[in-house]
């Protein structure tokens, strides 16, 4: 019930186990070609490849719960459309509300302040259009994060990070780094830009990742 009600508690026990996995793998010799993460995602995706401790994700999970807290009030909502075709519609509203994450080919999520998401509800229902909203921190992967990316890039500026064991593909650019300084770039930019994991996946196919 707690984790329920304490978002900041959910996201850090769900690091916590997805470390764990990724250690239990590894001790049974079964070592990744390649890690990437989903959004918060990405903070375990640098345990498994080395770049930091689970000490030092803990840590920059606090940091960046608390940023994205401070942040102006909002919300996620999925739809089940291509990005082309939720980009349209959020033009054609006028609405300050953006693509944040490219799920699969029919699942696209978009996010906006609260007023905003408000508004879209009934554009979308006008066009026969019914969306789930997701139970998250705030409008993340928008602009709106912007106070909180700042804020995150900040700390991370100081935090002695390692280059990956194996390949990392970041959420951000989606491209390989390797480089401390393009993957705390990467870790901050996150915050306001929309996570096209279909794409990441394609790429992983692509390169024969996978």
């Amino acid at each position: 019930e707690r984790l329920e009600s304490d978002p900041v508690a959910a996201q850090l026990c769900v690091l916590v186990a997805d470390a764990m996995a990724a250690a239990t793998l590894q001790e049974m010799g079964v070592e990744p070609d390649c890690v990437f993460g989903h959004s918060f995602g990405e903070l375990a995706a640098l345990v498994a490849a080395k770049v930091w401790s689970l000490e030092q994700a803990l840590r920059i999970a606090l940091v960046r719960a608390r940023a994205i807290a401070a942040a102006p009030r909002g919300h996620l909502l999925a739809l089940p459309l291509s990005e082309a075709e939720a980009a349209a519609l959020l033009k054609q509203s006028g609405l300050p509300v953006f693509v944040t994450h490219l799920n699969a080919p029919q699942q696209t999520v978009v996010g906006g302040g609260l007023e905003a998401m408000t508004a879209l509800l009934p554009f979308l229902a006008d066009r026969g259009v019914k969306g789930i909203r997701l139970d998250v921190a705030g409008a993340l992967h928008t602009p709106l994060m912007a106070e909180a990316r700042t804020t995150l890039g900040r700390v991370l500026e100081t935090e002695p990070l390692q280059p990956p064991t194996t390949l990392l593909l970041t959420s951000a650019d989606n491209r390989y780094s390797s480089e401390p300084g393009e993957i705390r770039e990467s870790l901050s930019a996150q915050l306001t830009e929309p996570v096209r994991y279909q794409r990441m996946v394609e790429r992983l196919v692509r390169d024969g990742s996978v």
